[in-house]
């Protein structure tokens, strides 16, 4: 099937083959360009920690995206390192092009930067709080993105403020845009306690709110996961998933179009073809194709959920990632062309050049160049900087953090991720292996044209009693930063792939001499608990899990040392020590507290 293009676009983002989150300002998902139709690698690149972040492509083919390491990195097209920009923060945000070749990114150290193409700082915009979710740009070349502070910003081009709007809860998602300047974002769970409803909200231009649509009956471990972000097609109806595992159509004046009920929940974005086919990802391993009318053209099973947002090429094939570690490409018609294994889940969005090259990073520290042409042979680098990058950007904060040494606590990290800046050829391509096609998901989904959708029960599995789950589990914990000051904020987040057994869950703060201090608190990620009390008991996960365990503006009563953040599972009802805990669900990272 091909598909007719161009997308007629408004605003102002870099005339690039892909520019920013989604491709466009509707986040579309679609390209100009074709997709590789055979799988190989052309190159990889390290960096030090997980990439979450969706890459940008510029104008000479460089790729663009962020790392949990900190680091925001810019790659030649074949694989060198360009520079890299340092932030206080770990790096979630896909970054956006503008007009003016200016690169625009966040961290978790509460910034906005805007950067030259040398990696120069042009101007930079302090939040109240971790920037997680994308950027998105109007046609007067007005940068919109949402902070965790529950508040929607819009910024000149120079970096000042011009309005903001408040939500009822925080979000993570990253604002849609449609011709009329119009903004689609949701939130989260407006209220921890009493269970109200996450909305998707339409702001106008000049920060009024024109509708709310309330997105019900978020559950159990998942209440601070944001849904996806959502897709627009050229009648402005936006499509947009959430975790009760339902994809909801709203149309332009807040009404509902229509639903469709899966068996996972839904935070991949959808990628949508004019208003003919919508296609996206699921909790219950699937990548779906819709119909206009919510028919379900065809389903793709994967081994593992499918978070990553979908992206078509030009001749109508979808290409995306599972946190099965592969990269998949299907034809318009649901059937396999290939599949690419990497050593890690790919939560990355795919992003095509005009090359016909693919890119995406995977939770295995390395980014991926996948296409059909002879790998490149990248020049062994005999001295690479370890810090410096070849274009040395000027640096804001100016506060470099450091890890000061501690008095190792009772539980200890599984591995420590080492940066590197050489290019690496180091996953195998693996064709033979492939999920089958299925003519419907394992639980058939249904349309739903009410505006109330179903609540889907939690399975109550029977827990096994051991110490290991069948499969090897994949958890760790980001701190948005190393070293603060008394009275700055700091968020930690949880990240685990699915567990197939139950288990207690332990987690909270020790001192330098190893004294549990506080353990964290489910129904409140703004409180702690003294002493060390189970985050959850005989808990399950049947879906990958990025949960939001602290924020707190004041750190810790009291405050300045260094304190250990750890967590760990165990089998239920096991003592929560080292020797107990299951293998690979272990983590634990150190916070500097300074005086002000």
């Amino acid at each position: 099937m091909g598909i007719s293009l161009p997308i007629h676009l408004h605003a102002q983002p870099a005339d690039t083959p892909w520019p920013m989150f989604r491709h466009d300002p509707h986040y579309r998902g679609v390209s100009q360009y074709g997709g590789s139709l055979h799988a190989g690698l052309r190159w990889s690149y390290r960096t030090g920690y997980p990439i979450y972040s969706s890459p940008a492509v510029g104008s000479m083919g460089e790729i663009y995206f962020g790392s949990y390491d900190n680091r925001f990195y810019t790659i030649n097209s074949s694989g060198s390192l360009g520079w890299s920009y340092e932030t206080e923060g770990s790096i979630w945000v896909s970054p956006l092009i503008d007009s003016e070749a200016r690169i625009v990114m966040g961290s978790w150290d509460n910034n906005v930067y805007a950067l030259s193409s040398a990696g120069i700082l042009s101007w930079s915009y302090r939040a109240a709080q971790v920037v997680e979710g994308s950027f998105n740009i109007d046609s007067k070349g007005r940068i919109c993105v949402a902070p965790r502070d529950s508040n929607l910003y819009t910024l000149s081009s120079a970096g000042s403020f011009i309005w903001s709007y408040g939500f009822h809860g925080a979000t993570s998602a990253s604002p849609a845009i449609d011709s009329d300047d119009k903004i689609y974002i949701a939130d989260e769970l407006a209220d921890l306690m009493n269970s109200a409803p996450a909305n998707l909200y339409c702001v106008t231009s000049i920060g009024a709110m024109t509708w709310s649509y309330g997105i019900h009956d978020v559950w159990g471990m998942t209440l601070t996961i944001p849904t996806g972000s959502g897709a627009l097609d050229e009648n402005s109806s936006c499509y947009i998933g959430s975790l009760n595992n339902t994809l909801y159509a709203v149309n332009s004046d807040g009404t509902l179009k229509w639903s469709y009920q899966s068996a996972g929940g839904i935070v991949s974005s959808p990628a949508v073809i004019s208003s003919t086919r919508i296609y996206f990802g699921s909790g219950d391993n699937n990548v779906y194709a819709l119909s206009s009318d919510c028919g379900l053209e065809w389903s793709f099973s994967t081994s593992l959920d499918v978070s990553s947002s979908p992206c078509v090429s030009s001749e109508g094939n979808v290409y995306v990632g599972s946190n099965d570690s592969r990269v998949y490409s299907l034809t318009s018609f649901g059937h396999l062309l290939w599949s690419y294994q990497t050593d890690g889940g790919v939560d990355s969005s795919v992003s095509l050049d005009s090359a016909r090259v693919i890119y995406a990073g995977s939770r295995d520290f390395v980014f991926y160049a996948l296409s059909a042409v002879t790998p490149i042979m990248t020049p062994t680098v005999t001295e690479t900087p370890a810090e410096t990058p070849t274009q040395t950007p000027t640096r804001t904060p100016t506060t470099t953090p450091t890890n000061t040494p501690t008095q190792t606590p009772t539980l200890t990290p599984t591995r420590t991720p080492t940066p590197t800046n050489t290019p690496t050829r180091t996953p195998t391509l693996t064709p033979t292996t492939t999920p089958t096609l299925t003519s419907t998901p394992t639980q058939t989904p249904t349309c739903t044209p009410t505006e109330t959708p179903t609540r889907t029960p939690i399975p109550t599995d029977t827990p096994t009693g051991t110490p290991a789950p069948t499969a090897t589990p994949y958890m760790y914990g980001i701190l948005s930063s190393s070293t603060v000051t008394v009275g700055d904020s700091l968020t930690f987040n949880l990240i685990a792939q699915p567990l197939s057994t139950r288990f207690d869950a332990y987690g909270g703060i020790m001192d330098s001499k190893g004294v549990y201090l506080y353990s964290f608190y489910l129904k409140n990620p703004y409180l702690l608990q003294k002493g060390m009390k189970a985050l959850a008991k005989k808990a399950l996960l049947h879906d990958a899990v990025r949960k939001t365990l602290y924020i707190n503006p004041l750190i810790l009563p009291g405050a300045k040392g260094t304190y250990t953040f750890i967590i760990g599972f165990v089998p239920p009802g096991w003592k929560p020590t080292v020797r107990n805990v299951i293998p690979g669900c272990l983590w634990q990272g150190t916070l500097t507290v300074k005086a002000n």
